[in-house]
């Protein structure tokens, strides 16, 4: 930043100067200091021991704490600070979901060790990510005056394993190979192993919620899975064609975030 300087830049100087070169959402949310860069035994920088560099409990949030950054910046103050508030008030929880979520795993049928489907499960799983399903679990819960206890806990987890097991099969059917920075699963494990993968995270989330007791909510769920995988059929069959349908188009977008 400066030329000659001995001492590192301030968190401050260094957000003045990306936000002076870098597009909004391009601006880093937080830095973090290190001697020296973790690199493989190849000596190529090792994007896995990056992003544990900083514990999941210190890291803002992946939703709010860039919500609340562009709100500020778009000069909306009461907004940002709301959205601020928000975060500070489910800091725990988002702790505690992130816990469970790295905790939460398929029963292996007896097998001493993980296959090879199950791997490719938890691999994807260790990444973090949005969370934005579980989120709103937790706002839901929450804003109806529920702790955040086992039952919700569970349902939280669940949204964010059938969420991570459509990433799995969406990798394989776009032919993916990069994810949350890193290689994909299927580049890992390879295109069965993720697509198996996927299919265990289906059911293990479909068991977590059918454990609540809730039928109501254990038929949302298939609902949901059903209109992903309807959506995905149409893009599917659009795919290479360039047929402009407004009606199509919305059928995609909405099954693919449902």
């Amino acid at each position: 930043l400066v030329a000659g300087a001995t001492e590192p830049p301030s968190a401050e100087a260094l957000d003045r100067w990306c936000r002076s070169r870098l597009l909004p959402h391009e601006v880093p949310d937080h830095f973090h200091w290190t001697d020296q860069l973790p690199r493989t035994p190849l000596g190529k920088l090792s994007r896995t021991h990056l992003m544990h560099m900083t514990p999941p409990s210190t890291t803002p949030d992946p939703v709010l704490q860039p919500l609340a950054n562009v709100a500020r910046q778009q000069g909306l103050l009461p907004l940002a600070d709301r959205l601020q508030a928000i975060q500070t008030w489910l800091a725990e929880d988002l702790s505690a979901l992130e816990v469970a979520i790295r905790a939460s795993k398929p029963e292996t049928a007896g097998a001493p060790e993980p296959d090879l489907a199950s791997r490719a499960g938890a691999y994807l799983i260790a990444q973090p990510g949005k969370r934005i399903r579980p989120l709103c679990v937790m706002l839901g819960a929450r804003v109806g005056g529920r702790a955040f206890d086992r039952e919700v806990k569970d349902i939280a987890v669940a949204c964010e394993i059938a969420h991570t097991a459509t990433l799995l099969h969406d990798d394989v059917i776009d032919e993916g190979t990069d994810r949350r920075g890193r290689e994909t699963a299927r580049m890992v494990f390879g295109n069965a192993a993720s697509v198996l993968g996927g299919d265990i995270l289906l059911l293990h989330s479909l068991r977590l919620v059918e454990a609540v007791g809730n039928r109501n909510l254990l038929t949302t769920l298939l609902d949901t899975i059903e209109k992903m995988v309807k959506a995905e059929a149409i893009q599917l069959e659009q795919r290479g064609r360039f047929q402009p349908s407004r009606e199509t188009a919305l059928a995609v977008i909405h099954g693919k975030t449902a």
